[in-house]
């Protein structure tokens, strides 16, 4: 997947460069500041049960002062935000619209036999109900990417000072459940490839029967019943096909994401529980800690999705 997101990128890059460069600086900078909520919000914590326990001007200094790094990390996070926002609004569409400008270069340079063949007509059925839609995609998820891939490192970094034990287990659990996942992922790929034969009759034949300016035609000849049992025909080719896989998988990703997140995330948060009871750190930090296993595990799980 990784080699796709960087292909749909140097399209991206070809079409509009200030796009890419915006969006990657953006998110870097928008991922950077992600985590540094959550410190504050520890630290907040702290210096409200120590001026409970012994009040002091210190005290509050501090925390008025920790409250204002907090004010100015939502501004940042906020023209963050709003630009990228800009970039999706303005400058996405002309990406998309380059690639429009693409296909048709190359169909005007192909010649008729390959242009009439079945298996690129199965090609261009696939481009028109995915292809947009999947470039989209993926550059949204592109900047996800950029995002989850620095704060896995920040939250991984903090979980190896407090306890490498729980670092390496969120690590190493969450593989399991990624390959499953990727499994189910290429099964459907390849039966979205196999069906577009299907798809592409059912589209036709619907379109057919619901042409007003053919329907003097079909009706005289009854055809109305014939395309209609065409068109149940491939809905239930694709249909029967998506459940079977689906029937299959799904039991058992339960099973095996059940045990990913039992040991992942709800084994490391008992050790901070033990932790904070033990005082071994403070309610701040496990609220800290408690966040972090869920930044690392499920950011873990984003990335080798994506890396796999």
């Amino acid at each position: 997947m990784f080699h796709l997101l960087l292909r749909n990128l140097r399209l991206a890059y070809q079409a509009n460069r200030f796009y890419v460069v915006g969006l990657i600086v953006t998110s870097i900078i928008y991922a950077g500041i992600g985590l540094s909520a959550l410190l504050i919000l520890a630290r907040l914590i702290d210096l409200f049960i120590a001026y409970t326990q012994s009040p002091s001007a210190d005290t509050i200094t501090a925390t008025w002062w920790w409250f204002g790094v907090l004010v100015v990390r939502w501004l940042v996070a906020n023209v963050c935000n709003q630009f990228l926002s800009y970039l999706n609004e303005v400058h996405k569409p002309q990406i998309l619209n380059y690639t429009d400008t693409i296909i048709i270069q190359k169909l005007d340079k192909l010649p008729t036999e390959v242009i009439e063949s079945s298996q690129f007509q199965n090609y261009m059925t696939n481009i028109h109900t995915f292809g947009k839609v999947k470039l989209a995609e993926n550059l949204n998820l592109f900047t996800t990417l950029i995002e989850t891939t620095i704060l896995f490192v920040y939250a991984l970094i903090a979980l190896l000072l407090s306890s490498p034990l729980v670092a390496l287990l969120i690590i190493v659990v969450s593989i399991p459940e990624v390959r499953f996942n990727i499994k189910m992922i290429r099964k459907m790929r390849d039966l979205n490839e196999n069906l577009a034969l299907e798809r592409r009759s059912q589209a036709y034949f619907t379109s057919l029967t619901q042409d007003i300016t053919q329907y003097f035609s079909l009706k005289s000849y009854n055809l109305f019943t014939y395309f209609l049992k065409k068109i149940k025909n491939s809905q239930k080719h694709v249909v029967n096909g998506i459940r079977d896989i689906q029937f299959y998988h799904k039991p058992r990703g339960v099973i095996i994401g059940s045990i990913a997140n039992i040991l992942g995330q709800f084994l490391p948060k008992a050790y901070y529980v033990w932790a904070t009871l033990n005082a071994y750190i403070s309610i701040g930090q496990f609220q800290l800690y408690y966040r972090l296993v869920d930044e690392a595990y499920n950011n873990s799980f984003r990335l080798y999705m994506a890396y796999l």
